[in-house]
């Protein structure tokens, strides 16, 4: 039953509606059940329990009234026992007592309450509102017409000197004089000590199951973890991302999704240009969730206990257009699940910063359809932002509660948001090439290197793939390296074209 129950949950985890307790549900009666075997027992018992109190001539409301020693609105294990046994229904022991208990008490309280009572032993909505105005009438007869006079004093001696019947049932109406006395509740003491072994019984198989579903998930995120780590040697570069003590490094032209990203929305790997490989391409809408394991956090490590508000972020990335005049494209955020605002921007003039905290117009900034490198030295007073090594902002950072002060995710690593804004209209998207992120501050020079690094290598298979592309023209490669050098095009098409056009006019 718990095995079934935890399935049905882990259903409800997947649809996009709101979450919904299994107990709300209509099939929770099924979770209670430990076979199809047990269904068949409990309809045979509400059965005879239904036809043994319409023998009594009562409605539902006398016999619960009857049933209730003490007078508290509920039926204990004891009462119904108790019940069970004045209305002569001897195939039920305590054990099935305790299982009709267990189906009738949609409450939990480990009591049934008139209402459970109904609405379990009614047949069909006319004899459940029928139960309902004999309730507000307080008692009375099944529904059938009164008995004879000359059976009155008969009816009477039997309702009040508990008298078994003798030639036949009760005639209907006597529902209250019936319940003018009530019944005594039996084996009180038995019936609590069973729940308890039962309740007992229940912990340790629910544990044992919970035990079985961790070594089983255990054994599938192993088989996952080889399957990914055979992957990562296949592939060029091999795993990514990368984690070398303090620094993390995220490469997105593999055409496959690195490992522990998540992302909302819609994203695809899609060529740069002709032949420059492949790249991310975030839809707008898109957020990526990108796990910041600094030396090692995560898989299994303690969680960090305070946000990391000191770090080096290095990002190579294109938008595709800018957004309009008043409007802000979200770049980064720390904000768990994506819950919060972005803690950088993009303005319609390109620049980088926050809320109305931005650069001098004409200062360095991001141009639509460009690939540009993105540097953001995060200090716990300041936020520095570079755009191709060059100082574009500086932000203030208020120590570990500011934007950019990293949390740890499920797994317990730091986690960044890329193109994320709790303001649908912000997220808009863009390119990325590759993402590196430092648990060390790095200085401004060593900013500008990495960046003239990453522009070198950028430029380089830039001109070694518009050679490449000339030389299959029929151009030599000297005179293709020449024509390169000294053409110019954002793109490799652009500069194929300047190049061809430089080689044509100089011959």
């Amino acid at each position: 039953a718990g095995r079934r129950r935890r399935f049905f949950e882990q259903v409800l985890g997947c649809r996009r509606r709101l979450a919904r307790r299994w107990l709300e549900a209509p099939v929770a009666a099924a979770f209670k059940l430990a076979s199809m075997f047990a269904l068949f027992r409990q309809k045979a018992q509400v059965q005879r329990l239904r036809e043994a109190i319409r023998r009594k001539g009562m409605f539902l409301y006398d016999a619960f009234v009857k049933f209730d020693h003490s007078r508290n609105g509920l039926l204990s294990p004891g009462e119904l026992y108790g019940a069970v046994h004045w209305l002569g229904i001897a195939q039920m022991g305590p054990e099935d007592v305790l299982d009709f208990l267990d189906l009738a008490d949609t409450s939990g309280d480990g009591n049934i309450s008139y209402q459970e009572l109904v609405d379990l032993l009614a047949e069909d909505p006319a004899e459940a509102e029928a139960e309902r105005r004999a309730a507000e009438e307080g008692g009375g007869g099944g529904g059938g017409e009164g008995p004879p006079p000359a059976a009155l004093p008969q009816l009477v001696a039997r309702a009040s000197s508990e008298m078994p019947e003798d030639g036949g049932a009760s005639l209907p109406t006597l529902g209250r004089l019936v319940s003018a006395r009530p019944v005594e509740p039996k084996d009180e003491e038995l019936l609590r000590r069973l729940r308890e072994e039962r309740a007992k019984r229940a912990l340790e198989a629910e544990a044992q199951e919970l035990e079985a579903e961790a070594a089983e998930e255990a054994r599938v995120a192993g088989e996952l973890r080889a399957e990914e780590d055979a992957a990562d040697a296949a592939q060029e570069g091999g795993r990514n991302p990368k984690v070398e003590g303090t620094n993390v490094h995220y490469t997105f032209s593999t055409g496959r999704r690195p490992r522990g990203m998540t992302s909302r929305g819609d994203f695809k790997y899609e060529a740069a240009g002709a032949g420059e490989g492949q790249v991310l391409r975030a839809f707008p809408g898109c957020v990526l969730f990108l796990p910041l394991p600094f030396g090692g956090a995560g898989a299994g490590a303690p969680r960090p206990t305070t946000p990391v508000a000191s770090y080096t972020l290095t990002l190579e990335l294109s938008l595709d257009r800018l957004p309009l005049q008043g409007q802000l494209g979200a770049l980064l955020s720390a904000a768990p699940h994506n819950e919060g605002d972005a803690a950088l921007h993009v303005d319609s003039h390109g620049r980088v910063g926050r809320g109305q905290a931005f650069g001098e117009v004409g200062g360095p900034a991001l141009r639509p359809g460009q690939w540009h490198t993105l540097q953001v030295r995060v200090a716990p007073d300041q936020v520095e932002v570079f755009v191709d090594g060059a100082r574009a902002a500086a932000l203030e950072q208020p120590g570990a509660g500011a934007p950019l002060a990293l949390r740890a995710n499920d797994a317990g690593a730091p986690t960044l948001t890329v193109f994320g804004s709790r303001h649908a209209d912000e997220c808009r998207g863009g390119r990325l090439r590759m993402l590196m992120a430092d648990a060390a501050l790095l200085s401004a020079e060593e900013l500008a290197r990495v960046a003239a690094t990453v522009r070198e290598e950028r430029e380089g298979n830039f001109k070694m793939l518009v050679v490449n592309m000339l030389v299959e023209m029929g151009i030599g490669a000297d005179v293709a390296a020449w024509a390169v050098e000294a053409s110019a095009g954002a793109t490799v098409e652009q500069r194929v074209q300047a190049a061809f056009d430089l080689i044509n006019s100089a011959s």
